[in-house]
Order: C-alpha cells, then structure tokens, then sequence
C-alpha cells in the first residue's frame, strides 16, 4: 500500500475559472526523495499546500490525499502538525520568535509537549544541525543560511514523518544551498523521512532524489527516477525546464552519443573520462577582451555604512567602479553585505564616510525624488514592496510609464514577453513567488531608468522566465543602459554578467570578466567548470563545456 496517494486531485482558487491543479495523481512510498519542478506558476506550490491541512488554500478541491489511508483534510490539527511539516521558500516568513532557542522549542510548546522531553530534542536537533554555537543568539542576527537551518531544525524537532520544502534553497548562496540540501539528505537517509521538495534549480538536489514529478499547467506531466526522467523527455531542449535541469544531464543530452546518463558532478566527470578521445587539458579559446572607456556611471570610494551607530560597519571602506552600458553581477555568501551596497548605490542607505558618485555627481547632491526619475530603478529583493493595488493589471497600468522614450516594449508587450496575461486579475499576493518577481521586474521597467538595480532577479524563476529576464537585460544593455545584480545565480551570473565582483568582508575583494571569474575559482565557480577541472580549462558555462567535449570525441 502506498504511503502517500493523491488520487485524480483538481483544484481551482476561488475567484478563478482556471484550474491551479488538474487531475493529479501520484504515489509516494515511505521514505521517498520526491522532487517536483515546472514552470512558474505551474502548480508546484500548490500542490505541497494540499499535503498540509493548514495550508490548503481557499477553493473547489476535488479528489483527495491520503497518508497511510487517512485523508489529509481529516487529520486532526494536532496529527497535521506534527506528522507534516513544511518549510517555506523565504527563511523570514517562518520565524516568530526572537532567539534561536525559542524558536527550536516554538513547536514543541504549543504541540503541549512536556518541558523535559522539549529540553531533550532540542538538544538533539541542535547537535545534529550543528546549531550550537550559535543557540543563545537572536534570530535577527542569523544570516540567511542560518535562518533556513533554524526553520529546518524547528520543524524536525516535532519529529515529522512527512517533510515539505518549497523552494527552500532559492535565497541562499551556493555555498548554503548545498549545507542545507545536505542536511536534507541525511534526513532522509539516517532518520527514514520522507521528503517532498519543489525546485527550479536543479542542479544538486536532483541527484539526490529517488523520485521526479514534473508539473506544467496544474497536471502531471512525467513522473519517474531522475535517469527515467532525464532520459524520457522527447524534447529536452524545447522543455520548460531543461535550463534548470544539471549541468551533467544537459551534458549527456548535448554529446548525443547515449551510455548511462549522468547526475552529479562525479558522474560528470566519470563520463567525460570514458568518452573524449584527448583527455590532457585543453585551453579554451579567450574572450577578446572589450577595452575600457572608463565612463563611469557608478563611482564609489572609501565607503562606510553601519545600520545603528553602535553596530559593526556592513560597508568597510569599498571600492566600486561601474561603467556604462555594463552588466555587472555582485556575488557573496548571505549576509555579507551585497544588499547593503545596492541601497547605497540607490540613495536608500546613507554611508557616514566616502563618496557615492552617480553620473558625475554626488548622491547627496540629488534633491527629492530626482535620483529616481529616469535615473535609477530598483528591483528589491522582496518584490511585494512594490505592491499596492488589488491585481496585478492595476500594479502594472497605475505605473506612470516613460516607455514611449525606450525602444524596449509597450505595456502589452511586456506583460505578453513576461508571460502575465493568465495572472491578470489575480491580486499580487495570490501569485507565486516567481511570478511576484516579474510583475515587480515590469514596474521597475516602466520607469525607464538608465541604471537599473537588480536584488535576486532570478529569485523564484523558472529556466524559461530566466532567459526572457536575460533577453530583457540583453536588450537593455544594447540601449546604454547600467545594470547592476546581486545574486547567488551562479550560472545565470556566468552566462550574461560582463563583469562579475566578490563581495566579502565589507568590500570587494575580487572582480574581472564573468570567465577569468569563476574559472579561476574552487567552491564559487559553476557545476560546468567543476566538471571541466582537469579535462578543459576556462569552461564556466554549459554550452561551452558541451561544445569542447563534442569537439574532443
């Protein structure tokens, strides 16, 4: 008998004559690794909600869910809490209160557990995830990794025999990502809990899984092993999402000559070994390098920002030159201070030393609001604070718009390239993650401004949405216009960033073009250049490592 069954489950959101869900069914067994991806807005979300009594949004719902017999909706509240859990996309959102111990012992308390045996798991929790260190600190002071461990270990201290993650990974540095997935695996291995994960990056966790369902459009579309599902799909690269798909699956599909498909980065390698005739390195052939002009949009030096006047400095003394015409990825672990630096640049944060110059003039010298007209444009990291009307048309038309002056698109255009039209009339807060990002992506765009500031563009993103985005910047950037990202997207920040600069320890610390970057790097760099370490030097991206190795064949 299957552990988890969802059987011909349909479901429509109130107010909506869309179907969010459409005839699903799928199995899960006890003890599964069940990754689920598609696009954005497919129904991921949704469908994680649906397993969780507390979360099952308000609509028509036809169907039903079971665990071990028992339909999900007839659980009692007190067996839904602690046989279920969830961890949400965004570490902030589920934090409630404000020290760490505290919130390892949130659940357990208000579950009515007795104060010894809270003392006892979380101990345990808090040695198994390595929080210990840290136990006695308020939340607040947590970096994003930490957070999404803290919600993590929160959860598993109710002992849950069902753990749901959405996205859990979409906010946190490469470095983090990984930690987190891999505390996701040992719980799954060591203590036999069955994971169900959505994600659009692939790139690690879906090795890690036994199981892959893909959702487009509220249904099932396949449903199998990572190699079944790698191997099935008729049209890879006209899928939906075979950007996010890894690198050492694209690489199977790119050389075109068959054997077992990859998964990781070892098999990757092992594979590149047994298949390419020249296995001593091979030196790919140089970017030509694009000489400077120095025209300096963006000059800051000597800067210094701290939030209160007894903290410790966010910005210590950093040096930044951005020229025009430019885009330029800013890179770093959570917390070091990337964000801060975009709210210098965009006059939100005042530095109390230093200069900020923006087109030749101080940022001190620009009155009211005309840093922001035509000038700058900020995407922040959480869209919906760009958020004040009741549907999404009305977010986008009540921007008063200085298109008519850009060559890039018109309202129609746009919300049709950033593929809106089905979210229309939907409020901004009943749209998924993804989707907040490009409605919020549409209202900076309409202000037209010569410099745009991007926090996490990628953020929540599916492969497709990702090249639309790149084409837009692309296009941008052809008009003169300066774009500035802070990301953790590797791979995007790899493929179309002219210049990418490491923030660490207050600073830059090491900047250049997007290959000199990361192919000189050992733990920030891209799962293509891992791969091509020792086979191809200078590979960053996918294509280029799946065009030397069809050349070496």
């Amino acid at each position: 008998m299957e552990y988890i069954k969802i059987k011909d489950l349909t479901f429509t959101y109130s107010g909506s004559a869309r179907k969010a869900l459409d005839n699903v069914s799928i199995d899960i067994e006890k003890g599964d690794f069940a990754v689920v991806c598609g696009s954005s807005g497919s129904g991921k979300s949704t469908l994680l909600k649906m397993f969780k009594k507390q979360l099952i949004p308000k609509g028509e719902l036809i169907g039903e869910i079971t665990i071990e017999g028992e339909e999900i909706k007839h659980m009692s509240d007190h067996d839904a809490t602690r046989k279920i859990g969830f961890v949400m996309q965004n570490p902030d959102t589920q934090i409630v209160t404000d020290k760490v111990w505290h919130e390892l012992a949130f659940g357990l308390e208000n579950l009515g557990v007795a104060p010894d045996v809270i003392r006892l798991r979380v101990s345990e929790v808090s040695q198994f995830f390595g929080i210990t260190t840290w136990y006695h600190k308020s939340t607040s002071e947590l970096s994003g990794g930490q957070k999404q461990l803290l919600n993590l270990a929160s959860i598993m201290a109710m002992n849950p025999e069902v753990l749901l993650l959405d996205e859990p990974t979409s906010q946190l540095d490469p470095i983090a990502s990984i930690e987190f997935l891999e505390s996701i695996k040992r719980i799954n291995n060591e203590l036999g809990v069955t994971i169900i994960m959505s994600s659009h990056n692939l790139e690690d966790v879906y090795g890690m899984s036994n199981k892959v369902v893909v959702v487009e459009d509220g249904a099932c579309q396949l449903i199998g092993s990572p190699i079944e599902v790698a191997s099935g799909m008729s049209d890879m690269q006209t899928h939906p999402i075979y950007d996010g798909l890894p690198t050492s699956v694209r690489l199977y599909h790119g050389m075109e000559i068959g054997g077992v498909c990859p998964l990781n980065v070892k098999e990757a390698r092992e594979y590149l070994s047994l298949n390419i005739q020249n296995k001593n390195s091979i030196l790919m052939e140089k970017d030509q390098a694009v000489p400077k002009v120095n025209d300096n949009v963006i000059e800051i030096s000597g800067c210094y920002f701290r939030y209160n006047r007894n903290g410790h400095d966010i910005i210590k003394g950093a040096e930044l030159r951005v020229e025009r015409g430019e885009i330029t990825a800013i890179l770093g672990g959570n917390g070091v201070g990337k964000s801060t630096l975009l709210k210098v640049i965009a006059g939100v944060a005042k530095p109390y030393a230093g200069k900020v110059i923006i087109e030749g003039k101080n940022i001190k010298s620009y009155k009211g609001n005309s840093l922001y007209r035509g000038l700058i444009g900020m995407l922040p990291q959480d869209p919906t604070l760009l958020f004040r009307r009741n549907t999404v048309r009305e977010e986008i038309l009540s921007m008063k718009s200085n298109m008519e002056e850009s060559t890039i698109v018109t309202d129609e255009e746009l919300v049709k390239l950033l593929n809106l039209e089905k979210i229309l009339d939907l409020h901004p807060y009943d749209i998924s993650g993804g989707e907040a990002q490009k409605v919020a992506f549409a209202k900076v765009l309409k202000s037209n401004p010569s410099i745009v500031l991007l926090d996490e563009p990628t953020k929540g993103l599916d492969p497709l949405a990702k090249r639309v985005l790149a084409d837009l910047l692309l296009s941008l950037k052809s008009q003169g216009k300066t774009i500035i990202i802070v990301s953790h997207d590797i791979e995007f920040c790899s493929m179309y960033a002219d210049r990418c600069s490491m923030f660490f320890d207050g600073g830059i610390v090491a900047d250049g073009n997007a290959r000199e970057f990361f192919s000189g790097n050992s733990y920030y760099t891209t799962a293509s250049a891992r791969i091509a370490k020792g086979f191809f030097e200078g590979v960053v991206t996918t294509n280029q490592l799946i065009a030397i190795s069809r050349h070496c064949l």
